[in-house]
């Protein structure tokens, strides 16, 4: 009984001062190599999870964590390459005008991520020699940009991996991603 109530006075202890943090207790009683009686307490976190208000939130949620998880699955898969996912952006955009040259305004009007550093990225790939940056005729403010050779090579490498990209949404059939694919432009309002 005494080791009952000093269990108890522990639990109720730590529970005290742990106050907002939800903790499951779980009590083992066993027996030592000498014979003698052993307590061990663990303590494991519950994560609590309110219910979504509505389908609308848990859509929005949803979408929040899928694209995070496409996100990092894409940046992992970049890494081999030494590229981000601006940078790799950058040079599709790049690679669509080719070989026209384009201003960095263009390509900022056409990233992805808007809230990039255009001009700091491009400066990346011009060191990697993805890219050549000139001035543009008399606003030296103006720079215009062109994929180079060594650019347009290394997104062929790239995207002979495609089918890994693709693979990550396996679990859709052809008709679902077709779905998928409208239900997002819909949410966007881009239908045609």
């Amino acid at each position: 009984m005494i080791h009952t109530a000093v269990i108890h006075a522990q639990v109720e202890r730590n529970w005290t001062e742990q106050k907002n943090r939800s903790k499951e207790i779980k009590i083992e009683l066993s027996k030592n190599k000498e014979g003698l009686n052993e307590c061990t307490i663990s303590k494991k976190k519950i994560h609590k999870v309110r219910p979504f208000r509505n389908n609308y939130h848990k859509a929005t949620v949803n979408l929040i964590y899928s694209g995070k998880w496409v996100l990092q699955f894409v940046t992992d898969f970049l890494k081999p390459y030494k590229l981000t996912l601006q940078q790799y952006n950058i040079l599709r955009i790049l690679r669509g005008k080719y070989p026209e040259a384009i201003t960095v305004t263009f390509i900022r009007d056409r990233m992805l991520d808007r809230m990039s550093d255009a001009s700091r990225l491009v400066e990346h790939l011009r060191k990697k020699e993805l890219v050549i940056r000139t001035t543009a005729g008399s606003d030296r403010r103006r720079m215009d940009v062109v994929i180079t050779e060594k650019g347009l090579a290394l997104l062929e490498e790239i995207e002979k991996e495609n089918d890994q990209m693709d693979k990550r949404l396996a679990t859709l059939d052809e008709q679902e991603v077709v779905q998928l694919n409208f239900l997002l432009d819909k949410l966007r309002n881009i239908l045609p």
